[in-house]
């Protein structure tokens, strides 16, 4: 048992410096460790929470995982929405440096 600990102590020590070291050299917006969904460009792509009337409008995280609302004055923005789209579709968000 002790040497299970011992391992896993020594496992942390060499992982933990690497995931400062991706985030460090990721660039500016991008988090390195979060890479799911469909990237084009600078595009993330997201599922809408809410109908998007119009592209261009600021949006926020949504409730759930990978989804997004339309943003608020109060809420912190993730990016803008490169184009309109319907309840639960996909969405192109340019995240905001």
């Amino acid at each position: 048992m002790k040497q299970h600990r011992i391992l896993a102590f020594l496992i942390a020590l060499v992982i933990a410096p690497m995931l400062g070291v991706a985030r460090i050299f990721a660039p500016a917006g991008v988090d390195a460790l979060n890479t799911a969904g469909s990237h084009e460009g600078s595009l993330v792509t997201r599922i809408a929470e809410a109908a998007f009337d119009s592209p261009y409008l600021l949006c926020r995280k949504g409730t759930a995982a990978r989804q997004i609302l339309v943003g608020t004055a109060t809420a912190r923005p993730l990016g803008t929405v490169a184009d309109s789209a319907a309840l639960a579709g996909n969405i192109g968000i340019m995240l905001l440096g």
